[in-house]
């Protein structure tokens, strides 16, 4: 979704509507919702056998470490140290709750990850490693779909009003409230280690 000022010499507006964008995929792992919440409730990976521990969605594996990550916990293995009690376990480092920001954080995070894998190729956790980036992603409102939701043709809609601005004020009020000031789910997903019924829960979501 986005609009451009006709190139004619009228101030006139083009509305274009992208119907095939460059990527639809949005995990929202540093912001997870309750179904995916809930999903990932249902892996213990500790409790896992190796052939149930190959086929966790890498999905799963990330938001699952991620947690350990901001709450300084290791989910096994791994350079941590143990807290008095309940054997947890502490990184030296502080992570105060946040993801993995910087260069050396975002390799210390695949580090950890690589570490909780069962054998040297597991499937799963390798796409895990592969995909940290989208879990030191902050999730927000693009910048180019934000200048549309507050541009005035979606603010004062009129019986004239095109059908993309309708589009438009409608995105912009989930945003506002269903959606917690998050964009409404594409429920694109990548390609991933996973049995099928598992990712058939993923697409349902």
């Amino acid at each position: 979704m986005r609009h451009a000022l006709n190139p004619a010499f009228t101030p006139s507006l083009s509305t274009v509507v992208e119907t095939h964008p460059d990527s639809l995929t949005d995990l929202r792992l540093d912001c997870p919702f309750p179904a995916l919440r809930d999903f990932a409730a249902m892996f213990d990976l500790d409790s896992l056998d190796s052939m149930d521990h190959g086929h966790v969605p890498f999905v799963v594996v990330l938001l699952k470490y991620l947690d350990a990550w901001r709450a300084e916990v290791i989910i096994g293995g791994g350079v941590y140290e143990e807290i008095e009690g309940g054997g947890v376990m502490k990184n030296v480092d502080e992570h105060n709750g946040a993801i993995p920001t910087t260069y050396a954080e975002k390799n210390a995070f695949k580090s950890l990850l690589r570490s909780g894998a069962r054998t040297s190729d597991e499937e799963n956790f390798e796409e895990a490693v592969a995909n940290v980036w989208r879990a030191c992603t902050v999730t927000r409102v693009p910048s180019d779909i934000q200048k549309i939701l507050v541009d005035p043709a979606c603010e004062n809609l009129t019986a004239h009003s095109a059908s993309f601005w309708i589009v438009a004020r409608a995105v912009r009020e989930f945003v506002e409230k269903e959606g917690a000031g998050l964009l409404p789910l594409s429920g694109a997903l990548p390609d991933m280690k996973a049995d099928t019924r598992g990712y058939v829960q993923m697409q349902n979501m």
